[in-house]
């Protein structure tokens, strides 16, 4: 029986050090029905580069 789709949900200030471990974690999953939202509250430092680089890996981000 296939798991269920599953939304994961990442909330990110400043997580430039831990956000792509975060993010790899999830992708590790046996999951494959997931949707990932990394919700970025106005960091000043590389979060938003380091979502948008494994995005830009993803042929279904928006």
């Amino acid at each position: 029986m296939p798991l269920p789709p599953c939304d994961v949900i990442i909330p990110a200030h400043n997580a430039e050090a831990t956000l792509a471990s975060a993010i790899t974690s999830v992708l590790d999953q046996t999951a494959t029905d997931l949707r990932l939202f990394i919700v970025d509250d106005g960091s000043t430092d590389g979060t938003d580069a380091i979502a948008r680089g494994f995005a830009a890996d993803d042929p279904v981000s928006v």
